[in-house]
């Protein structure tokens, strides 16, 4: 039923009743309604977590459904992606990677002495009584380094990666898909020219660093292409930037024996980061 097109939009716009649902309890029922009702939104925050480890990834995505928007969901992702950038550019091992040569440290460079210098003007301009403005505004601009360092560095902490019978395909904090090994029909190497980090061109979607995409990926059956802002995109053909190209096509090429694809990931670490989040 949960799968189902007619229940879709009613289901991602459930969890806005749980809030007047527990406070009309209460005026009827008091407090005891009003828990009734709070205990089984733990209950779905629960049941997400058991989605996150058990269930196939269109059910989990179902009952994620309930406990927020996907809109919303999706950008709390993204803001988990920037905090755990400096921590992932620091452990998080190697990879494929396409950030040579781009121009995300250049444009940290650029805002960076506006931004610092914002705070100091907001700082001396806030009258001393005004304490807890001088603090709010601190914090935003002390966030707002965060986030830009975050996206800086995206493409340095999520490269391409290959893992349980699976590439991982990263565009820095923004994309990501997840494609099966075995899906891979054929493997190009050619350099497309783009005119922003995601394209959609004749079917295909291109993710692109300067400018450009120098792998094309053909599959056999459809990924899905995440986005922070948008629905996930289907796609059979997708072409995306790599510093070496030459050694992933390799890679890629390469048949996939049983050992590689038996080694899969126990859980989807950051699905789990999610629900803890919404928790």
């Amino acid at each position: 039923m949960l799968l189902s097109p007619r229940v879709r939009r009613l289901r991602r716009w459930s969890f806005v009743i749980t809030l007047p649902a527990a406070a009309l309890s209460l005026w009827l029922f008091g407090i005891e309604g009003a828990g009734i009702v709070l205990a089984l939104r733990l209950v779905l925050l629960l049941l997400g977590l058991v989605a996150v480890l058990r269930l196939p990834r269109d059910l989990r995505e179902a009952v994620l459904d309930l406990i927020m928007h996907p809109v919303l969901r999706r950008l709390q992702r993204l803001e988990l992606r920037v905090l755990l950038t400096l921590p992932r550019v620091l452990f998080g091992g190697s990879g494929f990677s396409y950030h040579r040569g781009s121009l995300e440290g250049a444009l940290v460079l650029a805002f960076l002495p506006a931004l610092v210098t914002e705070a100091m003007v907001v700082q001396l301009l806030v009258p001393d009584s005004w304490r807890w403005i001088e603090l709010g505004a601190l914090a935003v601009h002390a966030y707002a380094l965060v986030w830009l360092l975050g996206w800086a560095l995206g493409p340095r902490a999520y490269p391409h990666r290959l893992h349980g019978g699976r590439l991982e395909v990263r565009l820095g904090v923004l994309y990501r898909a997840s494609i099966p090994i075995s899906a891979i029909e054929t493997v190009e190497e050619r350099r497309l020219l783009c005119q922003a980090s995601l394209e959609l061109r004749d079917g295909m979607v291109l993710l692109a660093t300067r400018g450009c995409a120098n792998l094309v990926l053909s599959l056999r059956q459809p990924i899905e292409v995440e986005r922070p802002l948008g629905d996930p995109i289907a796609t059979t053909r997708i072409a995306l930037p790599a510093d070496d190209p030459a050694s992933l096509a390799a890679v890629l090429r390469r048949p996939l024996t049983e050992q590689e694809a038996r080694r899969a990931p126990a859980l989807d670490v950051e699905a789990l980061a999610e629900i803890a989040a919404l928790a």
